[in-house]
């Protein structure tokens, strides 16, 4: 049975064009856990897959980065679902924090679950009748969204208002992954038709079609109260950040990087998300400068979003090959 970590037809394709770079780079050797780490990543726009497989393939720990950037200083408070060997921090609101875990995701036979986070008790989280639940987002009210299929094996995105599930599906689609939720509880995220990939915002119940001019995909990651939507496009080579504002796009690109991912933006237009090198992936945060964010002793670190008061959720790998979430501010 499919999950929703292996289901994007868009995860072979940008595997193909990643591995393409990499063979220019250096000799690697794929294996089976880190196409496993890369897919179920990948389906959930957790994308920078040239940095998984060199994070999970024996290489250097994080090098400097090509161009000076200064660094941005975090505390950092690790979230563990208990007894898990890979937890996510997909998403906060200052009191209760989101996302993913799995107890042995090298099994192939482990599920992936979901859980929410407040005033340390952690609790599984599923969607009533789904097959597998991705909870992804989660707004200053509480308002949580996210990724499920049913069983049927269709995607769909969701939001949960205190126990009301709203089926978030764009006309017309195959399906729907919902990836990021604003205080308005308007919704971004991708979803497939037959022409392919796309990325989406719904905004007062009114989808409209994200697709960076030219690229290849388009990920739809995150929208704030003012309606920027923040996300990712990819081309033949490489993947690059974008902020989307009235029907316009701009591009971001962390300088001097081989390719930048963004995750998350807030309401004061504070952007989180990931760049990698030539040997590894670091954390960022942007406004109006770029700043480094890394984990001490990680082998690389993923923002994953940004709160109102700038408080970030991600997780990292740690010298075990093991992902960890993490609130941090």
């Amino acid at each position: 049975m499919k999950t929703l970590f292996n289901t994007a037809i868009s995860v072979v394709v940008l595997l193909l064009v990643v591995s393409n770079a990499i063979a220019q780079q250096s000799s690697i050797t794929r294996t089976p856990a880190t196409d496993h780490l890369s897919k179920r990543l990948a389906s959930l726009g957790l994308r920078p897959e040239m940095a998984f497989i060199r994070a999970h393939t024996g290489m250097a720990h994080p090098a400097a980065p090509t161009q000076a950037a200064a660094n941005k200083v975090y505390s950092f408070a690790t979230v563990d679902f208990p007894g898990a060997a890979m937890t996510i921090a997909a998403a906060t609101n200052g009191k209760t924090d989101v996302g993913i875990f799995n107890f042995d995701p090298s099994s192939g036979t482990s599920p992936d679950q979901s859980f929410t986070h407040s005033a340390n008790k952690y609790n599984i989280y599923v969607v009533p009748g789904a097959a597998e639940t991705a909870l992804l987002g989660i707004n200053s009210l509480g308002v949580t969204m996210g990724t499920y299929f049913d069983s049927s094996n269709v995607d769909h995105g969701f939001i949960d208002n205190a126990g009301t599930i709203t089926t978030v599906d764009v006309p017309g689609s195959t399906s729907t992954y919902a990836l990021g939720i604003n205080d308005n509880s308007d919704v971004v995220g991708i979803y497939f038709d037959a022409l392919g990939q796309h990325g989406f915002a719904e905004v007062g119940g009114i989808f409209t079609t994200i697709d960076y001019p030219g690229a290849t995909q388009t990920y739809a990651e995150a929208i704030n109260a003012s309606g920027h939507v923040a996300g990712t496009w990819t081309d033949n080579s490489s993947t690059h950040g974008f902020v989307w504002s009235n029907g316009v796009f701009t591009n971001l690109d962390f300088p001097g990087s081989l390719g930048t991912d963004v995750r998350g933006i807030n309401n004061s237009g504070k952007i989180v998300g990931v760049y990698f090198d030539a040997t590894s992936v670091h954390g960022f945060l942007y406004q109006s400068n770029f700043a480094t964010i890394d984990v001490a002793g990680a082998k690389f670190t993923i923002p994953e979003d940004i709160d109102a008061k700038g408080k970030i959720t991600g997780y990292y790998i740690d010298a075990l090959d093991e992902d960890h979430g993490f609130v941090g501010r």
